[in-house]
């Protein structure tokens, strides 16, 4: 499981580094727990209190969420191979953007 405060970074910072090692994300806007109705501000704010987890077991971490009170839905979904995320249908290919951040990461870890 992957656990990540989207308070930092917004949901689409949040996934960098899970697009980065190779995964492809799909993202449905409209299941977005969010009070604002725009796109971007769905993909980018950096509102407090909102979380997002990757698990095997999505039904069941929004079942556990909802018996303590707390608002969750699933997203979307993460699949191994690519660099790939899809938001709504629309494809973006960031293969290029990983290879650049992971050689980047390894030059400043030696």
């Amino acid at each position: 499981s992957f656990v990540k405060d989207v308070g930092k970074g917004g949901l689409i910072g949040s996934l960098v580094p899970v697009i980065s090692r190779g995964f492809s994300v799909t993202i449905n806007s409209l299941a977005i727990p969010s009070e604002a109705d725009s796109l971007l501000a769905k993909l980018f704010s950096e509102s407090t209190g909102r979380f997002l987890v990757i698990t095997d077991s999505p039904e069941e971490v929004v079942s556990r969420a909802q018996r303590k009170g707390l608002y969750a839905s699933v997203i979307g979904e993460v699949k191994r191979g690519g660099y790939e995320l899809s938001v709504d249908e629309r494809k973006l290919d960031l293969a290029k953007e990983a290879e650049v951040r992971n050689n980047l990461l390894y030059e400043v870890m030696g």
